[in-house]
């Protein structure tokens, strides 16, 4: 009800700038689609290289990138090092998600 106080229209979905659904103040609520409002559940939690998207892949002993686009899985290739893949990530969010994430404090758990 906020969302139509303030623009006049009820979007589909909302999510929260910072991820703190307490946080319900207008300034912090964005609208979004499908995608983006499940983008922050994909980033894993557990992630040892320390960058977004990437992961160490033993079979190949190369770091891997790889992004979520409308609930599939996409593999960006492999990497010699975790920076190489974390570029290619990089790319692609924004070739997929636009300002999206821009617009939120995406963090790593």
């Amino acid at each position: 009800l906020i969302f139509l106080m303030f623009y006049g229209y009820i979007p589909k979905y909302v999510t929260y700038k910072d991820s703190d659904s307490l946080n319900t103040k207008i300034e912090n609520l964005i609208e979004v689609n499908h995608t983006d409002i499940n983008y922050r559940r994909l980033i894993s939690s557990n992630n040892k290289t320390g960058y977004v998207g990437v992961s160490f892949c033993n079979k190949y002993d190369k770091y891997k990138s790889a992004i979520i686009k409308n609930r599939k899985y996409v593999n960006l290739g492999y990497y010699n090092t975790p920076e190489e893949a974390s570029k290619a990530y990089e790319e692609a969010k924004l070739k997929y998600h636009g300002t999206f994430l821009d617009k939120c404090k995406v963090t790593n758990g």
